[in-house]
């Protein structure tokens, strides 16, 4: 089972993306590239048990002008 997460667009300071087999309960963060640090409070909870299906992550107000990344993390794996 290959797992996948996928950016769409930024729209109005949220972040669209589609995944495909991520496990239910799995975080999906945003990454901040340059420290490989995770932003603490842009993190998005995998509820869906369908194999495909999109999520949406709101950016802070004050999120620097940066190179980010979207990381899924469960207990048995991470993809970046």
């Amino acid at each position: 089972m290959t797992s996948a997460i996928n950016f769409v667009e930024l729209e109005s300071g949220v972040i669209a993306a589609t995944y495909r087999n991520l496990v239910i309960r799995a975080k999906v963060l945003l990454v901040e590239k340059a420290s490989g640090e995770p932003l603490p409070k842009q993190v998005t909870t995998i509820a869906s048990p369908l194999p495909i299906s999109s999520l949406r992550i709101r950016l802070p107000a004050g999120i620097r002008a940066e190179i980010y990344f979207l990381l899924a993390r469960s207990a048995e794996f991470s993809i970046d």
